[in-house]
């Protein structure tokens, strides 16, 4: 007489192997997405030594940065420029930054 053993395991639902094929490529587009991206890097287009002003705006651009840096990852450049003449600050999606007298 032969008995028959019962498989402990239940049957795999089909949806559950595609949500796991599902997770696989949304991990592999995550590891591709990261190493495309990188960091802010930016360029003063001033003498930060000129003016209390120009530093500050100088030790804030870095702040900035680092931080943008430590939290993401982005491929951008700031090209940061101050000019007394700017009523507060101005940029655009172009990574260009102007600082003025007047924060």
């Amino acid at each position: 007489m032969s008995k028959t053993h019962r498989s402990s395991k239940r049957p795999r639902h089909p949806a559950s192997s595609q949500v796991a094929k599902a997770r696989c490529v949304a991990l592999c587009l995550g590891l591709v997405v990261q190493s495309a991206l990188g960091d802010i890097t930016y360029n003063l287009n001033f003498n930060p030594a000129n003016s209390p002003e120009e530093q500050q705006v100088a030790n804030s651009v870095a702040a900035a940065a680092a931080f943008y840096n430590q939290y993401g990852s982005f491929n951008k450049h700031w090209s940061v420029s101050y000019n007394a003449g700017i009523p507060t600050a101005q940029a655009n999606i172009n990574g260009d930054m102007g600082f003025g007298g007047s924060r």
